[in-house]
């Protein structure tokens, strides 16, 4: 007679990889806040260079420029 196993499921082998799910947790969470804190420094950089940026370029600290009278005017 044969001995039929009592459990339907194959025996799992051991995985040596295999971590638990509360330690991936862990381990992605520090790259996961650093890249929220980067992406609001780089808001916070990118808003300021645009600031700064329209700063230089508004029209009253632009140079004035003359141009010359057309050729209508003089006739």
């Amino acid at each position: 007679m044969e001995t039929t196993p009592t459990n339907n499921h194959p025996a799992k082998s051991p995985d040596p990889i295999a971590f638990p799910q509360e330690w991936l947790v862990s381990f992605a969470t520090a790259p996961l806040l650093m890249a929220a804190l980067g992406t609001k420094a780089l808001h916070d950089f990118m808003l300021n260079l645009s600031t700064n940026s329209e700063e230089i370029l508004r029209g009253d600290r632009l140079p004035i420029l003359h141009f010359p009278e057309s050729d209508k005017n003089i006739q």
